[in-house]
């Protein structure tokens, strides 16, 4: 049996990420940022999924421990999402030297 070229037109997008280290102390809230890049101007802001140290998901229902805004995309396609970390959670952090939130 003959074979059909079939084509389809995909919609690719690339934008850009950048995170920054960042120093802290545990007895104030600490506010990260994700700032990205190259989105559609007039499009919807990306969803941003905020992760813990241990790779659990930071939900954003828990107003005890956390505080976050997914912004939106100014007129030149940037985006700055935020993630706030109360100092209730912070104080679980004591012991370590280092955390990472992704």
């Amino acid at each position: 049996h003959a074979s059909v070229d079939q084509k389809t037109a995909v919609s690719s997008k690339v934008f850009t990420v950048t995170s920054t280290r960042k120093n802290i102390n545990t007895a104030v809230d600490q506010t990260l940022t994700c700032n990205i890049g190259g989105l559609d101007a007039s499009g919807t802001p990306a969803t941003v999924t905020w992760k813990d140290n241990d790779g659990a998901e930071v939900l954003t229902g828990d107003t005890t421990n956390y505080g976050s805004s997914q912004g939106s995309v100014d007129g030149s396609g940037k985006q700055v999402a935020e993630l706030s970390i109360k100092a209730a959670k912070l104080a679980d952090f004591t012991s370590l030297s280092s955390v990472t939130y992704k």
